[in-house]
């Protein structure tokens, strides 16, 4: 596989009026055929834009194809895997991005746009959607002007970027019925994966039930209905659960003293770390660390 940064700049911010839009990454791909991008996800949006070949992409447990023309996107911390086909292996560009919308927007117009830009991108798509090739035209013309570095180059390709997301963005408003499985519960366990991802990426961060809904657009019992279908435990059992084994490996496995570990395992201090010891193990964690020295570093 040939891998090409189209973009030399790294974290190129496109405000646009009460959004932001911050490229961390953006790429064009050939593939050789096979396996190209195992199962994995980002902490970013990340479209798809399919130049030429084809390709099968899965998208939690949903797959279907892709071929020139088409488009997919994955909002943050959703599984998804792409597998090019050998006997016509597809080239596509890649745009990992941030996007950032403000609480309130200050114009009626953007409150109507922001607004639906918002209403959309909170949705997770198990589909591709199609366009007439303007998009990927646009991606050219960013790849030529970024080889050339002209003057004003760089200014004009976040102008390109913008163009092509909202043009997404637009071809994805107008589809009539996006695909969803058959099945509510099938949606249910694909949100949960996604809710789960968010925890173990954020689970240093003190994540907490707050910041997955607002993650996920759903009130505490929805998120908890949903997780518990899948995993049989509540979030919040599941956060102190990983923040339990985060803190037993980095008992083994460095030197730090006691608080440290508490903080970096996503405890709001050594006293909770203590406590949930105690609860689960009956002995503290300073003794688990003694009692397992044998295995430790």
């Amino acid at each position: 596989m040939e891998l090409e940064h189209v973009l030399d700049e790294y974290n190129c911010t496109i405000p646009y009026g009460d959004m932001q839009i911050i490229v961390h990454r953006f790429t064009r791909m050939e593939t050789d055929g096979g396996l190209f991008a195992p199962i994995h996800m980002h902490k970013d949006y990340e479209f798809h834009y399919v130049v030429s070949g084809k390709a099968k992409v899965s998208i939690e447990d949903a797959e279907f194809e892709v071929s020139k023309g088409d488009i997919y996107f994955t909002k943050p911390y959703v599984n998804h895997a792409e597998f090019s086909f050998d006997s016509d292996p597809m080239i596509s560009y890649s745009i990992e991005c941030q996007i950032i919308f403000a609480d309130e927007q200050k114009s009626k117009i953007d409150r109507f746009e922001i607004g639906t830009m918002h209403a959309i991108m909170k949705e997770i798509y198990y589909q591709s959607f199609h366009d007439d090739g303007s998009i990927v035209g646009v991606l050219d013309q960013i790849r030529k002007e970024n080889r050339e570095k002209q003057f004003g180059y760089y200014l004009r390709s976040k102008i390109m970027i913008m163009e092509c997301i909202i043009k997404t963005i637009q071809i994805v408003a107008k589809k009539e019925k996006f695909f969803k499985p058959k099945l509510q519960n099938d949606f249910s366990k694909m949100r949960a994966s996604s809710i789960k991802n968010y925890i173990d990426v954020n689970i240093t961060n003190n994540v907490c039930l707050e910041d997955i809904c607002k993650y996920v657009f759903l009130s505490e019992k929805q998120v908890n209905r949903i997780f518990f279908e899948k995993f049989d435990q509540t979030v919040t059992q599941y956060i102190l659960e990983s923040k339990f084994e985060l803190a037993k490996k980095l008992l083994l496995t460095t030197n730090e003293n006691l608080e440290n570990i508490a903080v970096k395992a996503g405890f709001t201090g050594y006293q909770q770390m203590y406590r949930v010891f105690e609860r689960k193990l009956n002995i503290s964690p300073n003794q688990y660390r003694a009692s397992n020295g044998d295995r430790a570093f």
